[in-house]
């Protein structure tokens, strides 16, 4: 079990992020032209002022279309909070006659007058607010905390994109020793790219990057992320907003030992097959040249809003040291919420997810699960203070077994697998645990205080757990 002082100890470790550069210069990338109207939302328009305001303030609506799915889509606002901060939405002719604001647990009040809803928010927070019961075409509001631009620091060189609309095409080249500021109103059209090795990266600010131009295709055949690394070593990723990616979302593999990897406050709404939201994994992809991460890699995402349509966080895939805190989750079903492993040359140490929230869990795919084909050894896993909305098919499936996306000709084990305070609001119908066999287990998996709509569970039968001979002591509390 991941003790204290280890948890500890990797929070702070996890914070070193070493910068070396020796040129600084700062470039601002002119917009093309002003956002297309097409790219803002028909449906809502929101208005916001702070505490203490009597002025409205009208602010930008943005809105991804779900080419994949008829009459689905998303609507967004990103506003900064400097204090308490009210909305005032308006969704044109819809009459409103209800109004849920999830994650449900923040129990953030909401109140409609002449069909405006309003809503009242105290801290930076991400949350999905839906009229009548309309989960296909949600207003999600990104309360963003106050954010520090890059100043000259005389090591580093800084690109600025500023307001307006930039074609940045296809893999746009991401070089070392950079940091790719994105304005708030930056609307980036395209991707990015660390081809080969790239180091000491920092991609943040306000904007969007929308790959939308991209056909989807299976990862196999090649990445089509909105930020991709095939060697991505000591990289930043914070604040900003990506969208309509052909496959991976976020795709980082890092060869190097001992670097970091921060994900921070980043939106992500994928429509496609394959968009794994936040995937970090040292399994062989085409794009990829070597298989494996390097060693002692630490992951570090907090903060996140993630939308996709396979596995929302990919955890242990050759990553050491891992951290999920604050993050909300939509997941649409074609993967897991929270997935352990597919495949993982090097040793996993240590992860720990707290204080997520699942919101939708769409489809059969587990909302915890591992698929672990890999040779490498996944232990100290916990998984504490997590909330699941509504049903989820299955709730908890972990499996040893063989498939054809990892190349390793060995398997490895699952050992010490800790579930605290994990609340599913509704149903679950079919959970599993199996071992591959005696040389490859998985075992000892606890659940303490697991509720299933609204009941405490004391047993495999109580939430429908099947196991196998080599999955030993699943321990209830």
């Amino acid at each position: 079990m991941l003790n204290s002082a280890a948890i500890k100890n990797f929070a702070i470790s996890v914070l070193v992020f070493s910068l070396t550069t020796d040129s600084f210069a700062i470039t601002v990338k002119k917009a093309r032209s002003a956002v297309n109207a097409d790219m803002q939302s028909g449906r809502y328009a929101v208005e916001f002022r702070f505490t203490d305001e009597l002025k409205w303030k009208e602010a930008a609506v943005y809105q991804s279309i779900n080419n994949n799915k008829e009459d689905q889509d998303v609507s967004w606002a990103s506003l900064p909070l400097d204090k308490s901060v009210e909305v005032r939405i308006s969704a044109g002719n819809t009459r409103v006659e209800s109004v849920l604001v999830r994650p449900l647990a923040f129990q953030i009040a909401c109140s409609v007058r002449d069909q405006f809803i309003y809503v009242r928010l105290q801290k930076p927070v991400q949350v999905s607010v839906e009229i009548n019961g309309d989960k296909n075409h949600p207003l999600l509001l990104f309360i963003d905390p106050p954010e520090l631009k890059p100043e000259s620091n005389g090591n580093r060189n800084v690109l600025f994109f500023e307001k307006g609309l930039h074609d940045i095409g296809e893999r746009y080249p991401l070089t070392s020793n950079t940091t790719y500021y994105l304005e708030s109103g930056a609307y980036l059209m395209g991707s990015m790219y660390g081809d080969s090795t790239v180091r000491n990266v920092t991609i943040e600010g306000r904007g969007i990057i929308n790959s939308g131009d991209h056909k989807w295709k299976h990862p196999t055949e090649g990445l089509l992320s909105n930020i991709a690394f095939e060697d991505g070593r000591n990289i930043r990723i914070d604040g900003i907003i990506c969208i309509e990616s052909g496959n991976f979302q976020i795709k980082i593999q890092s060869k190097g030992n001992d670097d970091s990897i921060l994900i921070n406050n980043v939106k992500l709404i994928g429509w496609n097959k394959n968009t794994d939201g936040i995937h970090v994994s040292d399994m062989d992809w085409k794009d990829h040249p070597k298989v494996g991460n390097g060693d002692n890699i630490r992951l570090k995402i907090e903060n996140c809003f993630i939308r996709a349509n396979d596995d929302a966080v990919l955890l242990c895939d050759g990553v050491a040291w891992s951290v999920v805190r604050n993050c909300v989750i939509w997941d649409d079903g074609g993967g897991a919420s929270f997935c352990l492993s597919w495949g993982g040359h090097n040793n996993s140490d240590s992860s720990l997810v707290s204080n997520c929230y699942v919101i939708h869990k769409d489809g059969e795919n587990p909302v915890f699960r591992a698929l672990h084909a890999g040779e490498a050894i996944l232990r100290h896993v916990r998984f504490e203070d997590i909330i699941i909305e509504g049903n989820a098919h299955t709730l908890v499936g972990m499996k040893i077994t063989g498939h054809r996306y990892d190349p390793d000709p060995g398997m490895g084990h699952i050992n010490d697998v800790y579930f605290s305070n994990i609340t599913l609001e509704g149903l679950t119908n079919g959970n599993y645990i199996e071992g591959f066999n005696e040389d490859h287990l998985i075992e000892n998996v606890t659940f303490e205080n697991l509720r299933i709509d609204g009941r405490i569970i004391k047993s495999s039968k109580e939430m429908n757990l099947t196991t196998n001979d080599y999955a030993r002591n699943i321990v209830f509390k």
